[in-house]
C-alpha cells in the first residue's frame, strides 16, 4: 500500500523594515504569526523585492494618527504596481531607552526614525534634547546599546529595548495616548475581492476648478463612504497632484463599481490599489 500523498504547505517570506524590535515587525507578526520575515533598511527595498518575487508579502505603514501619511509610500504606491491585500493596526508606545545606569538626568541626545521622533516631540522639547536619525526605531536602539555612551538614548519600544539589553528611562512619551500606525499589507497579486471591507484607489484630474468635486460627487450619489483622502503632488507637475481615496465597501459591490466606473470619466489617471477586509484596530499596546 503506498503512502498516502501529504500536501506541502509553503511558509510565507514576508518583507519589513527593520530588526526585531521595529513596529513594522510587529505589524508583520500580527498579520502573519507562522511565517518567516526579511527585514529590509528602506521602504523602496520591500517594494523591488514584491516585484522581484523574492518575498510573498510586504507589510509597511502608511499613516500615523498623529503625524499623518507616510509620504514615501504612498509615492512607491504610484511607481509600482503591487496590490494592497490587507491592512493591519498596531497601537504605538514609545519609550526613553537608554544604557542600564543611565537616568533622565544623563540623556543630551536621542536616536529614532523621524516619525519616532515627531510622535514624541513634545517630551523631546520639553528636555531640550539634540536628535539623531536612525533608519527605524530597532536600529535606534541597536545603536544606543553599540555607542555605549550612557548620554545617548533611544526613542524606540520596549521589545527593543529587550533586544538590546537597554533599560526603560521613561515609559510611554508619545505626543498623544492613543497613537496608532496603519500598515498596509502589499502583494504582486491582487486578492479576489470580499463581500465587504475597504476599496483603496489613486487618481489624477484636470487641473481645474471643480474637477476633484466631479469626481468625488459620484461616490455620494452611489452612498459609499469616503473614509479618507491623501494628495501627493506629481513630479514634475508642479502644484498638481494624486489623490488617494479610501472607501468602504468592496469592488465585489455593484455600487461601488457603478461608482468607480463614473468617477474613472472625470480622472486622467486611475488606478484600484486594492480591495480588501477591514483591519482590526487593536487595543493592547505593542510597547
Amino acid at each position: 500500500m503506498k503512502n498516502p500523498v501529504v500536501p506541502i504547505l509553503r511558509i510565507k517570506q514576508i518583507g519589513h523594515i527593520g530588526g526585531k524590535g521595529s513596529y513594522s515587525h510587529e505589524a508583520a507578526k500580527q498579520y502573519f504569526p507562522e511565517d518567516f520575515f526579511t527585514s529590509f533598511d528602506h521602504f523602496e527595498n520591500v517594494f523591488k523585492a514584491l516585484e522581484n518575487k523574492t518575498i510573498d508579502y510586504g507589510v509597511v505603514p502608511i499613516e500615523n494618527s498623529s503625524t499623518g501619511g507616510i509620504r514615501d509610500v504612498y509615492d512607491l504606491l504610484i511607481k509600482c504596481k503591487l496590490h494592497i491585500v490587507g491592512e493591519v493596526y498596531v497601537n504605538i508606545e514609545h519609550h526613553l531607552l537608554g544604557l542600564p545606569g543611565a537616568s533622565r538626568k544623563d540623556i543630551q541626545m536621542v536616536c529614532s526614525h523621524p516619525q519616532g521622533l515627531m510622535q514624541s516631540s513634545e517630551f523631546i522639547r520639553i528636555n531640550d534634547y539634540e536628535t539623531k536619525l536612525c533608519k527605524d526605531t530597532d536600529s535606534a536602539a541597536a545603536f544606543i546599546k553599540e555607542n555605549g555612551n550612557p548620554s545617548f538614548a533611544a526613542i524606540a519600544s520596549a521589545s527593543a529595548g529587550r533586544i538590546h539589553n537597554l533599560n526603560v528611562i521613561e515609559k510611554s512619551i508619545s505626543n498623544f495616548s492613543h497613537n496608532t500606525t496603519r500598515f498596509f499589507v502589499l502583494s504582486s497579486k491582487p486578492m479576489t475581492p470580499c463581500e465587504n471591507g475597504l476599496t483603496s484607489l489613486v487618481f489624477t484630474t484636470r487641473h481645474e476648478p471643480g474637477c476633484l468635486y466631479s469626481a468625488l460627487k459620484h461616490l455620494s450619489d452611489y452612498g459609499i463612504n469616503m473614509l479618507r483622502i491623501e494628495s501627493r503632488p506629481m513630479e514634475n507637475r508642479p502644484w498638481e497632484y494624486y489623490f488617494f481615496v479610501d472607501i468602504e465597501g468592496s469592488t465585489k459591490d455593484s455600487k461601488v463599481q457603478s461608482a468607480l466606473a463614473h468617477l474613472e470619466k472625470h480622472t486622467l489617471f486611475f488606478r484600484i490599489l486594492g480591495s480588501y477586509i477591514n483591519g482590526k484596530i487593536e487595543i493592547e499596546s505593542c510597547g
